[in-house]
């Protein structure tokens, strides 16, 4: 595989080491806007973009590898305001975009699982439901990208019922180093149900954006990592 990287940050560094172990190739990083400007004619040659910079960057990022017909695996958050015209142009145009604010697969896994337990939970209307995300003292945003998408999923689910005015509040930590943990309670007065990821290393997360990027070879549209878990049947949901 030949790859750009997109911001050399952790994530950046994290995927690099971890492509160093198999046939790979790294065209270029580029870490901001005048690298970009300097190095663009280096996405011609590159199988995939992996897009994990700024906020600030993402959107000009993804629309200059989308110049060059040039697959995107993005997973920045804190930017998804601008994600419909991005879904616009990538549709309208032919282009690939695989966009996730967290590629562990452990944490797709959790939620589909929330999925089914949020349209069990909609038809009930006895449990109360409350979220918490805990991340390391760097992390810029605050709930975090994964954090929002499961709540607007249940939200969803929802929807239709009689909890659709619920409020579901998210409790932001932000301590040491913490890769990640992500938990959603179901409470009501009868039993409380509680599911629980953690991420161990940030390998999980450059595994599964190396992953999607496999996955998005010679496809063309809008993609998230829940149509992974689908295809690859590790739940029916």
């Amino acid at each position: 595989m030949k790859y750009i990287l997109m911001g050399y940050g952790k994530m950046g560094k994290t995927i690099e080491k971890t492509l160093k172990t198999e046939e790979n190739q790294l065209i270029a990083t580029i870490d901001n806007p005048d690298e970009l400007t300097e190095k663009e004619d280096c996405l011609d040659d590159a199988d995939v973009a992996f897009e994990f910079s700024t906020p600030e960057s993402a959107y000009d990022n993804i629309l200059a590898c989308f110049k060059h017909n040039l697959p995107v695996v993005c997973g920045t958050t804190g930017w998804t305001d601008r994600l419909p015209e991005i879904e616009t142009v990538c549709l309208n145009e032919g282009k690939t975009l695989m966009y996730a604010p967290n590629y562990s697969i452990g944490i797709n896994i959790f939620i589909a699982l929330n999925n089914q337990i949020a349209d069990i939970i909609s038809n009930l209307n006895m449990y109360s439901i409350s979220m918490s995300e805990t991340h390391h003292v760097h992390k810029k945003d605050a709930p975090s990208g994964t954090a929002l998408q499961i709540k607007n999923q249940i939200l969803q689910h929802l929807s239709n019922s009689s909890m659709k005015d619920t409020d579901i509040p998210i409790l932001s930590i932000r301590e040491g180093e913490v890769t990640g943990i992500h938990e959603v309670k179901y409470t009501s007065d009868l039993d409380t149900i509680e599911l629980k990821h953690t991420a161990k290393t940030r390998d999980a997360f450059a595994y599964g954006a190396i992953l999607a990027a496999k996955w998005i070879k010679d496809k063309k549209g809008c993609f998230k990592m829940q149509d992974i878990i689908k295809s690859l049947y590790l739940c029916k949901f």
